[in-house]
């Protein structure tokens, strides 16, 4: 009777520690799906809006009024911007910006700049001429002083920062001398209509970072930085690498097809990209007792990345997203 007993204890332990363990790596990998499913739907609609400045078809009508409006944070004319990893220890090509804090090396970084998601508010007067201020909806609190924006219609578009705005009347001020990094000159090259869209414009940048809990995650960083939210802030955990191509075309005209995939040190013109084929790694984010150790080599995008030899289970997601304002 002890023998059968026994045998029946040990039949037992062993379908508790099946279900143990088929209940954690199910656990694990539903983690690992909602994680990479996630950092996709964070990344896709920032991608397809990159370099969006409102109906504003010809490129040679945005005017940067800012200082320094070539810098990395204030290239707003540049409307996607990647940075190609080159290996553990050698960097980025092109240079990662220092405004990039940490980002894990062997990862791709990639930089969108355009209007924000944030509702917009609209012009009520006609501007006088091109250095005039800006009237908006009397008691309008979408805007406040120092605030970096773009005004943009069908014929032109110009980014400014606000130096004084006054609820009451809805007046936008955009001095020079003041303000940082401040307004070169006031002149918006054009006298903008009523209903012309004014809206935050700001840079972005997706990168790999490893979180306070030891995890790689997808972090982003923003200038400005989204009211009410640090400059660079975590999005999804469990991003191990990131690995980007360019779609290019032989020029930025809308009716030119992609005719090949490059990395960001491949291409020439970054105008001339018309879509985005991201890949991610993610992994579990705990080890999984009973699993072998992961040797293996996952191809991400093209770019071969060997698991470290822990017991954590991984996936590649990929997906290409098209930037809406550059296709026909």
């Amino acid at each position: 009777a002890m023998t059968l007993g026994l045998v029946l204890l040990g039949g037992i332990y062993k379908v508790f520690i099946s279900s143990t363990r088929t209940y954690q790596i199910n656990e694990a990998v539903s983690r690992l799906q909602e994680n990479g499913r996630f950092a996709i739907i964070f990344l896709t609609p920032e991608i397809r809006q990159a370099g969006y400045s409102g109906c504003l078809q010809d490129a040679t009508k945005f005017v940067n009024t800012l200082n320094n409006p070539s810098s990395y944070n204030l290239d707003f004319k540049t409307g996607l911007q990647g940075f190609d990893a080159l290996g553990p220890g050698l960097g980025w090509s092109p240079a990662a910006d220092a405004t990039i804090v940490s980002p894990l090396a062997g990862s791709d970084i990639i930089t969108l700049r355009g209007l924000s998601a944030e509702d917009g508010v609209y012009l009520e007067k006609l501007m006088n001429d091109s250095t005039a201020d800006l009237k908006v909806t009397d008691g309008t609190t979408n805007i406040a002083d120092d605030d970096i924006l773009l005004v943009t219609d069908c014929e032109a578009a110009a980014v400014f920062q606000v130096t004084n705005y006054t609820i009451a009347n809805g007046n936008v001020v955009h001095n020079t001398g003041t303000g940082t990094p401040g307004n070169a000159i006031t002149n918006l090259g054009h006298a903008f209509k009523p209903g012309a869209e004014i809206a935050r414009i700001r840079t972005s940048s997706f990168f790999i970072r490893t979180n306070p809990n030891g995890q790689p995650a997808l972090y982003r960083t923003d200038y400005p930085n989204i009211a009410g939210m640090p400059a660079t802030f975590e999005l999804v955990e469990g991003i191990e690498n990131m690995q980007i191509r360019y779609g290019v075309a032989a020029n930025s005209s809308k009716s030119s097809p992609i005719t090949s995939y490059a990395t960001a040190a491949g291409v020439a013109d970054w105008d001339s990209v018309k879509s985005v084929r991201i890949a991610l790694l993610v992994r579990t984010l705990n080890e999984i007792n009973g699993l072998d150790s992961d040797t293996s080599t996952y191809s991400v995008n093209g770019v071969d990345v060997v698991a470290p030899g822990d017991r954590r289970l991984r996936h590649v997601f990929t997906t290409t997203i098209g930037i809406r304002n550059r296709l026909p």
